[in-house]
């Protein structure tokens, strides 16, 4: 069986649900899972209408206009939310199994003869390791032809703020992860 999957993205938590829709392809759906936690009142345009995006189920829209949102600057209560969405968005769309049509993070791709993990993975400036984990490859080494897989668009980039010691972590201009960081001068060690 060759597995294609696609989202059906709303508001709150998501949790996979594989569903047969044929003997040949599997549909991931991604449903909310739980009551979503109380959220700050939005006091930026880009955070409202990231949140009106996440509603209508338009998580690549929302996704932008979060990443947006953090670039021109958040109260800290709401960039924390901001985070933790787009970290949420990355989980679901990128991190797993589960594409969107219309998320230009991701592709799905044809193995051909002769190609192997890695040197697909190097095609895209990913790892092996990452390919593998969001295919859900027991044995990376051994693709088959015409297996169609879901490919992260790299590569990763990073940038840290040291005035918040966050490190936010990029594909293309996307935040996909965000995590506190201690910074030291040369030599020096963080408490």
């Amino acid at each position: 069986m060759t597995p294609s999957t696609t989202v059906d993205f709303a508001a709150g938590t998501w949790a996979n649900r594989p569903v047969a829709i044929s003997d040949k392809a599997t549909e991931v759906i991604l449903t909310p899972d739980t009551p979503q936690k109380t959220e700050p009142i939005a006091t930026s345009d880009l955070t409202r209408d990231a949140r009106e995006a996440l509603q209508r189920g338009d998580v690549v829209v929302a996704r932008g206009r979060l990443t947006k949102a953090l670039e021109q600057g958040l109260s800290h209560e709401e960039a924390d939310w901001a985070r933790n969405e787009l970290i949420r968005i990355a989980d679901a769309l990128l991190f797993s199994r589960a594409t969107n049509v219309n998320d230009p993070l991701v592709a799905r791709y044809t193995v051909q003869a002769g190609d192997n993990a890695h040197s697909i993975a190097r095609k895209r400036h990913i790892s092996e390791s990452l390919l593998a984990k969001v295919n859900e490859m027991a044995k990376p080494d051994l693709l088959r032809a015409g297996e169609r897989i879901k490919i992260i668009n790299g590569p990763f980039w990073a940038r840290v703020d040291k005035s918040d010691h966050r490190m936010d972590v990029y594909v293309d201009d996307t935040i996909v992860r965000s995590f506190r960081v201690g910074l030291v001068a040369e030599g020096g060690r963080p408490t």
